[in-house]
């Protein structure tokens, strides 16, 4: 019984302001029709016929749900209150497989919601050829053929070499992190080291050891966490006072750094995946999973790019034209509301850059322009003292929840769809064209009965414009 494990709680800092908290990279989609969270559920599909676990954030736990119905996936759904690193979700996700699913002897493969691949067969291979091999009490990680010296990447030492299910395994010497410069353009100098891919294969009972033996705080503080977990919709919630009082690790430190020193009975295996994988961290690993458009240049986005005497430089757009000219090696990424021009040299600052930005409580670093809600979402069109617009788009048999607000009130213009809504006692339907207002203080709800998305205009006037000028009065989908 294998069963994959998806890390989808990152925020991906690296690739703003693209990338934002409430919409991070592994749920958008680059150059694909598919999310990298998606295409991960697909490549954990062609692994195991299992139904996966996936441990995601609170904050995106509608996204989640989203993009795994577009796939017609199921899935275990863990909600996670706080970001605690890869140590705290690997914890979890084995003492729930052993103790709520009742499968101890299961191989867990755990694996990134973020990552690019060009060709899953390598993966499989590799895979089951570990899995083979972990049954017996080791645990393996997917080592990747460096062709660069990158020191975004930890890297992994390879020992002796062995054939196994008529793929070649390695024993792991030693994990180095992130190098720099100098050092990377050694080891890959060397076919004995390998980029850590981050995936990991083990029977759940061996990460429960490793845990007791390494972090048994980490260990205990998630086995409290499940405890006090509560069922809500299709998730499951970690009890929130007992996840955040858990420390913050990464499962290479807090396990597979010490675990490779101690050499105590637990043998760590390697697999070689050479399949076009790239963690896609950095706007540079992005833009190399792209085909170049001609003098070095990769354009990314939907928008319209055009540039004249510009060579190897990466350039988005999310819709406004961008234009360019006598420029390279430069960055530059505009979301509408946000600009950024980088030397490409830099792009490893801009997790410091997003840093100084949310200390000035800066909302761009946490919400785009389009943001999405369990029934669908919303663009702000315009914002200016005494009102706000908005584009509402309301997917079919979804709702948004009966609500007032004590400092506005709203007008709806519907673009298309057929609207019904809920104004004081009464109900109405209205099409195209058609309006309505929403009084202040007055309880209402936007419905879409519908088979088609439901888009709405929707005019905002008052002293008060902000999100938190909601006051819930029924949730279907259970939000504070």
């Amino acid at each position: 019984m294998l069963v994959p494990v998806i890390l989808a709680g990152g925020s991906g800092t690296r690739l703003w302001p693209v990338s934002r908290e409430l919409h991070p990279k592994q749920f958008l989609r680059f150059g694909s029709d598919m999310s990298f969270f998606q295409q991960s559920i697909l490549r954990a599909g062609s692994l195991s016929e299992e139904k996966p676990i996936v441990m995601a954030s609170e904050d995106h736990r509608f996204l989640v749900a989203e993009q795994l119905r577009e796939l017609g996936v199921e899935a275990y759904i863990i909600l996670e209150p706080c970001g605690r690193n890869t140590a705290p979700s690997i914890a979890v996700a084995s003492a729930y497989l052993s103790e709520s699913l009742n499968a101890p002897n299961a191989v867990m493969v755990v694996m990134a919601s973020d990552h690019v691949m060009e060709d899953v067969n390598p993966l499989q291979v590799a895979v089951n050829a570990l899995a083979s091999e972990v049954v017996g009490g080791s645990i393996g990680v997917l080592g990747v053929q460096p062709d660069h010296p990158a020191t975004g990447y930890g890297y992994i030492q390879c020992g002796e070499a062995f054939e196994s299910r008529h793929h070649e395994l390695w024993s792991v010497e030693r994990f180095i992190e992130k190098p720099p410069v100098e050092l990377a353009s050694e080891l890959i100098k060397d076919p004995g080291y390998a980029w850590n891919s981050g995936m990991f294969v083990a029977t759940v009972d061996t990460f429960l050891q490793l845990f007791s033996r390494y972090c048994p705080d980490i260990l205990q503080a998630c086995i409290g966490a499940l405890e006090g977990a509560s069922r809500d919709l299709d998730f499951l919630r970690l009890d929130q006072s007992g996840f955040t009082q858990c420390r913050s690790d990464s499962f290479d430190y807090a396990v597979m750094e010490p675990l490779s020193i101690a050499a105590d009975g637990v043998g760590i295996l390697m697999a070689r995946i050479d399949n076009g994988w790239s963690d896609a961290g950095s706007w540079s690993a992005l833009a190399a999973t792209q085909p170049p458009s001609g003098h070095g240049n990769v354009f990314l986005g939907h928008g319209e790019v055009v540039c004249e005497q510009t060579r190897d430089s990466v350039i988005h757009s999310s819709g406004r034209l961008v234009t360019t000219l006598g420029i390279k090696n430069l960055l530059i990424a505009d979301t509408g509301d946000a600009l950024l021009v980088a030397e490409r040299s830099c792009e490893q600052e801009i997790k410091t850059l997003v840093q100084r930005l949310r200390q000035h409580n800066v909302g761009v670093t946490r919400e785009h322009v389009r943001v999405h809600r369990p029934w669908g979402f919303y663009e702000t069109l315009d914002d200016a003292v005494g009102f706000k617009v908005k584009r509402l788009c309301v997917h079919p048999g979804e709702r948004l929840s009966l609500q007032k607000h004590v400092h506005r009130a709203e007008h709806w213009i519907v673009v298309s769809g057929v609207a019904t809504t809920q104004i004081g006692g009464d109900t109405h339907e209205f099409g195209a064209n058609e309006s309505v207002f929403v009084p202040c203080g007055v309880p209402h709800a936007l419905i879409n009965q519908g088979a088609e998305d439901l888009v709405v205009i929707e005019v905002q006037t008052g002293s008060r414009l902000s999100e938190d000028d909601i006051v819930r009065l029924d949730d279907p989908y259970h939000r504070s």
